[in-house]
């Protein structure tokens, strides 16, 4: 072992590392959940892709027409951009319960705590595969062209993770004991929509383009929507999710390490 096992940071190593060790487990809860969620339905998950695909487009068609842009462009750009945002803001808002929904799992059985916000960004992600159906779709009625920057996305899709992962986990120690925070989450995500590119392109703004980059959401949707696009992100968006990323992890492993030990007892 390279920590001890009966200090703080050596249990919460340990913790990792069972966790990545369960990952059938895990991986398993959340294909699990997603099948429950549309047990006995005809088209089962693919409903979610469907009602995404309708909004999409009913979106695109209206936006398209208020911004006066063209919409063979504006298509595939609402349909990335609202597909990244949904996969992004439905791994915060369910990872703020993830511990307070699995109380019974906790208390009753010996799993490693790291594993549940895990569970919600596996089951995310494997929503986020069913719905690139519609960007399938759409770029083959709205070309956007081969390029090889389109590669990028996958990197870009990672470190975007990354990001995910360490917030997921803060939020779902926090909010087991603090119960507002939930709430607090929802709401400001419902605002911060509004004041990220999703709907909107950063240089529809002029001169209060650069403003857009104070928002970090702006960085980790521009690593994987460009290379949709056949563009190349901005350098920015890879330095400042890099660093996010680090300083992340460092932050949530501490507060994991000073109290991981006490979230059974704030659930």
């Amino acid at each position: 072992m390279i920590f001890p096992e009966r200090t703080p940071l050596g249990r919460a190593a340990d913790d990792f590392r069972r966790m990545l060790d369960a990952w059938p487990v895990w991986g398993l809860l959340g294909w699990q959940e997603v099948r429950i969620k549309y047990r006995r339905s005809v088209l089962g998950p693919l409903w979610l892709t469907l009602s995404m695909g309708v909004t999409i487009g009913l979106l695109g068609l209206l936006y398209a027409r208020l911004l006066h842009v063209e919409l063979g462009h504006f298509m595939p750009f609402i349909c990335s951009g609202f597909l990244l945002w949904g996969y992004m803001a439905s791994i915060l808002v369910e990872s703020c319960q993830c511990y307070i929904l699995s109380h019974h799992l906790i208390k009753n059985e010996r799993l490693p705590l790291s594993m549940f916000p895990v569970v919600v960004f596996w089951r995310n992600t494997l929503i986020l595969l069913h719905h690139t159906l519609v960007f399938l779709v759409v770029i083959l009625i709205f070309p956007v062209g081969y390029s090889h920057n389109m590669w990028l996305a996958i990197p870009g899709f990672l470190l975007m993770g990354l990001n995910l992962l360490w917030l997921a986990l803060l939020l779902g120690m926090v909010s087991a004991r603090f119960r507002d925070v939930p709430e607090l989450v929802r709401t400001t995500l419902s605002l911060v929509f509004f004041l990220t590119p999703v709907i909107w392109h950063p240089s529809m703004l002029g001169d209060l383009t650069a403003y857009v980059w104070l928002n970090p959401f702006t960085w980790w949707l521009d690593l994987v929507r460009a290379p949709l696009m056949g563009q190349t992100p901005a350098a920015a968006s890879w330095l400042f999710s890099l660093i996010s990323a680090g300083a992340g992890w460092l932050l949530t492993a501490g507060v994991f390490c000073q109290f991981r030990s006490r979230i059974p007892f704030w659930i």
